[in-house]
């Protein structure tokens, strides 16, 4: 079973397909409350969401989105300041800004 989701994700990665909740948690090995947990946030939204079963949907792309949030929270800052990291269309990253606050809370300690 492991095999044929490993082999799914490929093909739809490939594809450019967007990927379910449960498929992008897996390789990005985070938990899918996480996930949802970034969405309250605001930090990290699905590209996604069905209007009927309200499933969450996201794209390969992302996954440098949630890099950036786990470089966050190793380096202490709050997910709630995540977004001043990000352009405002969430197509880059500064992480130039978010490693120099890391850095600054590092020495605060």
């Amino acid at each position: 079973m492991y095999i044929n989701i490993q082999i799914n994700v490929i093909l739809k990665v490939r594809l450019n397909m967007n990927l379910s909740i449960g498929e992008f948690s897996k390789i990005a090995n985070v938990h899918i409350k996480s996930l949802r947990y970034y969405d309250k946030l605001g930090v990290l939204k699905p590209i996604y969401v069905d209007p009927k079963t309200n499933y969450r949907y996201y794209s390969y792309q992302q996954l440098g989105i949630l890099d950036a949030i786990s470089t966050c929270i190793d380096v202490g800052i709050p997910l709630k300041e995540f977004n001043k990291f990000m352009s405002e269309d969430k197509t880059t990253i500064y992480y130039d800004k978010l490693l120099e606050q890391g850095k600054m809370l590092a020495e605060k300690k």
